[in-house]
């Protein structure tokens, strides 16, 4: 098996075994083999992406660039950004596939699912910055696309590398997208801050509402309590946020991914911060999403969906420049154990507030030299 820094918890492995004898343990991505049922049929490493390089992967490069905002307003509001998800898995399940996406489940964890009415499409909207149990959904998959049924599926990089390396090989019913990632962060951490700031039974919650705004990054957290009460904070100030946006509770994979300068995609999506500079016909507030084209399935898809999404083609420019992660994998770790000692909130003013005092003291000192 990969090592801890390669291993993404995308789970082809998990998937591949014939005899179930690889477990996971969700809380904190791992895996583990159950050598007794081993059967050292090796197609566990042969489904690892992680094992394969680039050109095994096929990774893609950008081909065009698109903005694009959905017709109806009311799912527009719903969504994150302009709607791009929303169109393409409405274009699936129209014509009796299946779209395969992360959601809540019951116990408000992130796991990926399958449906096939478009009437459960709301449940796939939004943001959810944990990572997703993705289960056996690659085996599923595998099914549908025997019976030749249309499927989209949406996830992070490494989780659209991990469907497409243990399918082995392309299939023209499969439609993929990728979020635009930065990191994800290991659901034990999201329960910990879940412990101490939501002790109530929650009805809704969105980790990107436009409740108090979009334009800028201004959206919140918005949670509704099965009481009545709810709790809403500005992303800035929101304490999860505040930790993952400086990328030291990321999984340690993440500090050494391999996606973050080529496609696994056929289309990349995310949020087209500063459109309201471009003097844009899509831009009224509500989001609009930056879609990447990387494949020519990818140009597809946009075409097909040209009768529910407004688009303008921009300029392409680099997907995401890299991010300085290694400075924060040391802080990572100073974090966990700070989290495991004292919880959530405490590791977070050890760790974080002395972080962003750095950060202003390295503003100010420049600025005090000038003036003398």
């Amino acid at each position: 098996m990969v090592s801890k820094e390669q291993c993404t918890g995308c789970l082809a492995c998990y998937n591949a075994c014939p005899v179930n004898a690889i477990r996971f343990n969700q809380s904190d991505m791992s895996i583990i083999i159950d050598h007794s049922m081993c059967i050292h049929c090796k197609k566990c490493e042969e489904a690892c992406p992680a094992n394969k390089d680039r050109d095994s992967l096929e990774l893609f490069e950008t081909k065009a660039v698109v903005a694009a905002a959905l017709i109806d307003e009311a799912v527009r509001e719903k969504s994150t950004s302009g709607g791009a998800f929303s169109a393409f898995a409405q274009e699936v399940l129209n014509n009796e596939g299946m779209v395969y996406g992360a959601v809540w489940d019951e116990n408000w964890r992130v796991i990926h699912t399958g449906i096939s009415d478009v009437k459960d499409l709301p449940r796939m909207y939004g943001s959810k910055y944990v990572h997703s149990d993705i289960g056996f959904i690659y085996r599923e998959i595998y099914k549908a696309l025997k019976n030749h049924a249309p499927v989209l599926f949406s996830g992070t990089p490494c989780q659209i590398a991990g469907l497409r390396s243990f399918l082995g090989k392309d299939d023209e019913n499969l439609f993929t997208v990728e979020t635009i990632c930065h990191g994800i962060s290991d659901p034990f951490l999201f329960d910990a801050y879940m412990r101490e700031y939501h002790r109530k039974d929650i009805r809704r919650f969105s980790m990107r509402s436009k409740k108090t705004g979009w334009t800028n990054g201004n959206y919140c957290f918005d949670v509704e309590y099965a009481d009545g009460s709810s709790y809403i904070r500005h992303n800035k100030r929101e304490p999860y946020m505040i930790v993952f946006a400086n990328d030291i509770c990321l999984h340690e994979s993440c500090y050494h991914c391999r996606y973050r300068n080529a496609r696994a995609a056929d289309v990349s999506i995310g949020d087209f911060w500063g459109i309201e500079h471009m003097q844009s016909a899509l831009d009224n507030g509500k989001g609009v999403s930056r879609i990447y084209v990387n494949t020519e399935k990818g140009k597809r898809m946009i075409q097909s969906a040209h009768s529910i999404l407004r688009m303008e083609v921009v300029a392409i420019k680099p997907l995401m420049p890299p991010s300085p992660l290694q400075e924060r994998y040391a802080m990572r770790q100073v974090f966990l154990n700070n989290l495991e000692k004292y919880g959530f909130r405490k590791a977070l003013y050890r760790v974080v507030v002395p972080l962003y005092w750095s950060k202003l003291r390295g503003r100010l000192i420049p600025l005090l030299r000038r003036k003398h």
